[in-house]
Order: C-alpha cells, then structure tokens, then sequence
C-alpha cells in the first residue's frame, strides 16, 4: 500500500459534509483530516502541517473569513480554499 500523496484539513461545521468529503479524498490517495469549526482548524494546525485546508465561510464562532486570517499566519506556505454550501451575493 501507497503512502497517502498530501495532507489536507477540511473546516466545516457540517460533521457529515467533512465526513463525506475525507472519505472521497482519502479514496483518491490523499491523507484528510476534519476539524469541526475553527477554534479545532487553529488546534490542528498549531500541531501538525498541511499542504491544503479548505475552509467553510459560514461557520458559528469563527466565521471563515477570521478563521482564513489566523491560519495564515500559522501556516503561511499552506494553500487554502474557501468554500459555502450558501449563495454569495454578487456572483
């Protein structure tokens, strides 16, 4: 068996969206981890390096958008995608 080609972090409040996602990542080799909102995204990435995070925008506590900043800062060479199940306005 293969080692898993990158690590990325999923940030959605939505458990059976994340859920759903890591497991078609993982199917296509990839090593995918969940964090249910930001203060658990900010944890995980405290700890451990991730070559891609995908962030929600809509998320109780710490929105997207604050969650996108401070993980920047973190983890500066990381490439992250926000992402909404909503509709923005303007598009």
């Amino acid at each position: 068996m293969t080692e898993p080609e990158g690590k990325i972090l999923i940030i959605d409040d939505d458990l059976d969206l994340s859920k759903s996602l890591a497991i078609i990542l993982k199917h296509h080799g990839f090593r995918a981890i969940t964090a249910e909102g930001g203060h658990r995204a900010i944890e995980a990435v405290s700890k451990d390096d991730f070559e891609l995070i995908l962030i929600d925008m809509v998320m109780p506590e710490i929105n997207g958008l604050e969650t996108l900043k401070k993980l920047k800062e973190l983890a500066p060479k990381s490439q992250m995608v926000m992402m909404t199940g909503f509709a923005v306005a303007g598009l």
